[in-house]
């Protein structure tokens, strides 16, 4: 399915996805019924549950979904990840893995949550394209506030040895990072992803759509909402700067999307009056198109965004 992906085959991985998800079900691994007494098999399972829960979350599948009594069942038993003296760790190298309350929990489980969020934040912008808009933006009870709300709660308790400043990646050489890229690339799509859920949500071209559709906005809310978007697009460009320092590749389809999707925000804020904001926007646009270019070159399904982003 991950090659389907990579070649731009969007109806043949759904179908595969659809697939897996009927195996899932039919061979018991979504009931909570189902009890495992081998560790190893049971390791089995729960990477399983979760490779296809991700991938479930990503393609923002809403009519067909594992359940949210399976997601209970197995949230309780996440992927245990190795430790740290095993091989290929998913600890943070700039830990020693041990704390007053015990062992780090690995990269793993704490990005598994933010992929849920994801999914939600592609709805939110499935919803606005729709004209599914039941409530503004800046209400309680809307959809933007709720997911607002729970990436909050979901940072607030983000274990401190994964947040930018605690992993110290400026301070790691090229090596090492390649060495402990298992860790490095989740950490990546962790950050990545966080910003473009706050860029997705506060996006100019939505936000203008939910405002029209209410016929009002309070400025408050119009001036926050254009503070986040602009922060989180410059930080998509700072972890691309970072990349680019330490002369470390990518080759991920979905930080391609996240790049794009900064790219449209760019777009956006180049006709700005403010001359900063038009300064730092066609700058970003500049960084971001060049890197979906030399992205295109490796993955084929890159080709479209560029398109778009032009």
């Amino acid at each position: 399915m991950g090659l389907t992906i990579l070649d731009d085959n969007g109806q043949r991985s759904h179908l595969f996805l659809v697939n897996a998800i009927s195996l899932a079900q039919t061979s018991g691994l979504l009931d909570p019924q189902v009890v495992i007494n081998n560790s190893v098999e049971l390791e089995e399972r729960r990477r399983c549950f979760w490779s296809i829960a991700i991938m479930e979350n990503m393609f923002n599948l809403q009519t067909l979904t594992l359940g949210a009594k399976s997601i209970t069942y197995h949230a309780s038993f996440k992927p245990v990840s190795p430790n740290a003296t095993s091989k290929g760790e998913l600890v943070s190298p700039s830990s020693q893995n041990i704390v007053a309350d015990g062992p780090v929990p690995g990269i793993i489980i704490n990005t598994l949550p933010m992929f849920d969020i994801f999914k939600k934040a592609a709805k939110y912008v499935t919803d606005t394209k729709n004209g599914v808009l039941p409530h503004p933006p800046w209400q309680q009870q809307s959809d933007y506030a709720a997911i607002q709300a729970e990436l909050l709660e979901l940072e607030s308790n983000f274990y401190p040895e994964y947040r930018f400043d605690r992993t110290k990646m400026t301070q790691h050489s090229k090596d090492a990072i390649e060495q402990n890229w298992a860790f490095w690339s989740c950490w990546l799509v962790n950050q990545f992803m966080y910003h473009t859920i706050h860029m997705l949500l506060n996006h100019p071209f939505l936000i203008s759509l939910r405002i029209a559709a209410a016929g009002r906005c309070p400025r408050t809310f119009s001036q926050s909402s254009s503070d986040q978007v602009v922060v989180h697009s410059n930080w998509i460009i700072r972890l691309l700067d970072l990349l680019e320092e330490k002369e470390v590749n990518i080759s991920d389809p979905f930080v391609a999307y996240c790049i794009s999707v900064a790219n449209t925000v760019f777009i956006h804020y180049r006709n700005a009056e403010i001359q900063s904001l038009r300064q730092n926007a066609e700058k970003g646009l500049f960084k971001g198109r060049q890197e979906l270019g030399e992205l295109s070159c490796l993955l084929k399904n890159v080709e479209r965004m560029v398109s778009i982003t032009l």
